[in-house]
Order: C-alpha cells, then sequence, then structure tokens
C-alpha cells in the first residue's frame, strides 16, 4: 500500500473517459493506472471507461459524455487508439467541423465539454504507442496513430485544454520486444507492470493542473 502524502487529488472526484486502457472491465486482472493514482491520492476515480470505444467509434465519447454527472472536479479524456485502427473515419484536417472526420468528432466533443464543465478542470491524455508486427504501422487508410495523436494535440492546444503527450513523452518504448514482454504484451494493452510504469507521468500531469 502506498504512503499517502498530500496531493491536489485528494479528496476530489476525478472523472475519466477512455477506451480499454481505462476501462477495468478490460482485463480484470490488470490493475488500471488510476488505480494507482487513486491509492496515492485517495482521490475517487469516476471511471467510465468502454474498452473498444474512441471519439468516432463504438458507444463514442460524445454519446458517453450525455450520461457522466456533474458533480466532479477533475476530468480527464484518454483514448484514440480505436479510432486509428478500428474507426471507419478518415483522419480529416483541423478545420472541419462535420462528424465526418476524426478532427470534426474532436472538434464536436471538446465543444460539448467545455459546455457541460465550464468551470472543471478538464485534461487530456494521447493515445499509447502501440505495435503489432500483423497490424504494422499505418491503419487502411494509410494514417499513423501519430497523427492521430497529433491531432489530439492541436485541437486541444486550439480550445485551451491541457493535453499529456504520452504518445511521444510517455517513455513508452512499443517497438522494443523487452519492453514490450515486461510491460505491454499484446503490443496494445499494459499489465499491471505496465500501468505501475506509467502511473506517475500521468499523476505528476494531473498535478501540475
Amino acid at each position: 500500500m502506498f504512503k499517502k502524502n498530500r496531493y491536489n487529488l485528494s479528496g476530489k472526484k476525478w472523472l475519466i473517459i477512455g477506451d480499454s486502457i481505462t476501462d477495468k472491465r478490460h482485463h480484470p486482472k490488470t490493475k488500471k493506472y488510476h488505480e494507482y493514482i487513486s491509492e496515492k491520492t485517495g482521490c475517487e476515480v469516476l471511471e467510465y471507461g468502454v474498452s473498444g470505444s474512441g471519439f468516432t467509434v463504438k458507444e463514442s465519447f460524445l454519446e458517453r459524455l450525455q450520461r457522466t454527472p456533474l458533480d466532479v472536479d477533475y476530468i480527464t479524456v484518454f483514448g484514440g487508439t480505436n479510432d486509428f485502427r478500428l474507426g471507419s473515419k478518415t483522419l480529416g484536417v483541423f478545420q472541419d467541423r462535420n462528424s465526418e472526420s476524426f478532427y470534426g468528432c474532436l472538434h464536436s466533443f471538446f465543444q460539448a465539454l467545455i459546455k457541460k464543465y465550464p468551470t472543471k478542470q478538464l485534461s487530456v491524455i494521447t493515445p499509447l504507442p502501440r505495435w503489432r508486427e500483423s497490424e504494422g504501422l499505418w491503419n487502411s487508410r494509410g494514417e499513423t496513430l501519430k497523427q492521430y495523436a497529433e491531432a489530439v494535440k492541436e485541437v486541444t492546444s486550439f480550445y485551451g485544454i491541457p493535453c499529456k503527450d504520452m504518445y511521444s513523452e510517455g517513455g513508452i518504448y512499443a517497438k522494443n520486444p523487452v519492453f514490450l514482454s515486461a510491460y505491454m504484451p499484446d503490443g496494445l494493452h499494459p499489465n499491471s507492470e505496465g500501468h505501475r510504469y506509467f502511473h506517475n507521468k500521468i499523476l505528476t500531469f494531473m498535478e501540475s493542473l
């Protein structure tokens, strides 16, 4: 058990909207990053992760936003990998403002997020790097996950929402077989040790807000 120090998150309600990296129902034996953070800080996590979801796929983040509670202190959105690999919508461009592209869906979601939580502390985390030999670097549309991570950074910057770049600055060496074996055996989902490995980076980010 971690020794509890005083954190900004202590005693706060932290709402997280995400995919399988956040969803405790996915790989139920895997301890998630937010569980480590909750143990350290004493914050209450309201986990709204759904495996396979994203900004454009499954029950989209925008759809899920309709059922999130108002009584929270921090809201974090963590996703994008399923839009890259499973989504049928193109990446698009920053100027898009419709639901036909990833960029357009980002704009719609973050506008709605700010409208619902204008006085709360908002934050975003880019998708993690991933590597599966069978998938390769590009999706079926010739796009890379890095492009999706950069889109998240670009749109959040436009709206003034703090964003943690876990794709490029997370210390996750997705193409290294030793790293994958230790922390991310399937090339996508961190195991418990993987979540332990990177949770402090997210905690430091959250504490800086």
